[in-house]
């Protein structure tokens, strides 16, 4: 009795080319655009993320915002809540350059986890373990 092979697939296969979309109906990858944002609305919100950030470098904006949202414990369902609190906190205290800005980022984390574990501490124990 003899076996049946079975033809494997081509590597190439599943590859599409960059002009031939992905699947039916869908958009080539050079076909989506970024929005478009007026010259001034840029500039005004880089002007407000140097000024909470402390840097003109957008990757380490970006990042730095990221890392204190981290700290906020109920960042999930309330995210613009959270980044809104975060920056203003960032913002307020100030930072000047790069390294100023990583401090604030840093104490606005610790103020922030230091709260959290505050407000933990208050809430009645209910499983007490002698």
């Amino acid at each position: 009795m003899k076996s049946k092979k079975t033809a494997k697939p081509k590597r190439d296969a599943l590859r599409t080319g960059e002009s031939q979309p992905i699947a039916a109906g869908s958009p080539s990858p050079a076909a989506i655009k970024e929005p478009a944002f007026s010259e001034a609305t840029e500039s005004a919100f880089s002007k407000w993320m140097t000024q909470v950030s402390g840097t003109e470098d957008r990757n380490l904006q970006s990042k730095m915002l990221d890392q204190a949202v981290g700290a906020v414990p109920d960042f999930t369902g309330q995210e613009m809540k959270s980044f809104d609190y975060v920056a203003a906190a960032i913002r307020g205290i100030g930072p000047k350059d790069t390294l100023e800005g990583m401090l604030a980022v840093q104490m606005v984390a610790a103020y922030t986890m230091a709260s959290e574990c505050l407000r933990r501490a208050a809430l009645p124990n209910l499983a007490r373990s002698a």
